[in-house]
């Protein structure tokens, strides 16, 4: 039996395609609307942010919750996975970005220097920097130390 997981903005629904029914699994997760979401390279994990101020990792096979991403102070724009799949940066409104790690949930670093809403945080194709942006402004990091490398 073939499953599917259905993403949008304020449900994860899944789906099996044999009895071609759906299960709600999010009102178990996020409270408010989902930001965005991405699977990390091998597909089976899937990170979702939300405007609840959390980013949570799901099981792509199951849709069972693996962990919830706590500790940015409002709103959770994007959340994105390493190339490695063993991190994940999120970007929030509290002006911080966020480096997680995606087997324990636990915080690695935050990465603190923008004077405005952080709209996107990615990490580069070997994981060892990422880029913020927000409204008019570009940032570098160093994903290992946290260290801001260039302002652009």
């Amino acid at each position: 039996m073939k499953k599917f997981l259905l993403l949008t903005f304020s449900t994860l629904t899944y789906l099996t395609q044999a009895q071609n029914e759906a299960k709600m699994v999010l009102p178990i997760g996020h409270t408010s609307e989902v930001r965005s979401a991405q699977y990390n390279t091998s597909g089976s994990q899937i990170v979702t942010a939300s405007y609840d101020n959390t980013a949570k990792i799901w099981d792509a096979s199951t849709g069972e919750l693996l962990h919830t991403l706590q500790g940015h102070t409002e709103w959770v724009r994007s959340a994105h996975y390493n190339a490695s799949g063993s991190q994940i940066v999120t970007a929030s409104h509290d002006r911080t970005a966020k480096i997680w790690d995606t087997e324990t949930g636990e915080l690695l670093q935050t990465l603190k220097g923008h004077t405005n809403v952080i709209k996107s945080a990615i990490f580069n194709s070997e994981g060892s920097k990422l880029v913020t942006t927000s409204f008019k402004t570009v940032k570098i990091w160093d994903a290992k130390t946290g260290k801001l490398l260039h302002t652009l």
